[in-house]
């Protein structure tokens, strides 16, 4: 169970990279992405608006800006040992930049008609990667900052947070990632994610 569990979110999380529009300035994405032609896909956000991802048709592809690039977000799964009923929590990370100073991460899901917090963290304060080698400690190669949701859903088909497991189709996430730095600006980010239900609810054990 424990192997599966690995694989499992090893699937998930590399399936979720997704699509970043930033609402400053972004460079154009990429004409192709893994080999594959790149086009631009409108998709509705909470509250009504409607905001640009960028997807081959494999699902979408990741962006990044100047000073952040999201590296994975989706469930972070639990398969209890005993039986019991698996659990997921929201789990991101961030890679910034070297001269990027992060001050406050928010993190909600905008997929439904009203948006939902899913990370707010003041404070931020990623981990420093150091190069050591034989001339001694080199330059810092990146700034990662990893978050989860404060609550755990239980997976039932009764349950709302995990009624998305349940679909008999793929289903499409949205993201909206709001970084405040510490010389008091901030970026807006949306990250789209495919997720294939079908596959994750099998590989959870929970088919028909």
């Amino acid at each position: 169970m424990r192997q599966l569990q690995r694989g499992l979110l090893r699937y998930v999380l590399c399936a979720a990279v997704g699509s970043v529009f930033v609402s400053v300035a972004l460079a154009a994405p990429p004409e192709t992405y893994a080999g594959k032609p790149v086009r631009a896909e409108q998709w509705t956000i909470s509250g009504g608006a409607t905001e640009t991802f960028y997807a081959t048709e494999d699902g979408f592809i990741p962006m990044s800006t100047d000073r952040v690039k999201i590296t994975s977000a989706g469930p972070d799964f639990q398969v209890p040992k005993d039986g019991g009923a698996p659990s997921f929590a929201w789990a991101v990370t961030l890679r910034f930049a070297e001269e990027a100073m992060p001050q406050r991460v928010k993190v909600e899901n905008v997929t439904g008609p009203e948006a939902e917090t899913l990370v707010d963290e003041d404070g931020v304060r990623p981990t420093i990667v150091m190069d050591v080698n034989a001339d001694g400690v080199g330059s810092i190669r990146g700034k990662d900052w990893t978050a989860r949701s404060p609550s755990s859903c239980k997976i039932a088909r009764d349950n709302p947070c995990s009624a998305w497991i349940f679909h008999d189709a793929a289903y499409y996430l949205r993201l909206r990632f709001t970084i405040e730095y510490r010389d008091g600006s901030r970026e807006t980010i949306y990250q789209g994610a495919k997720f294939d239900s079908p596959a994750i609810a099998a590989q959870l054990g929970l088919g028909e």
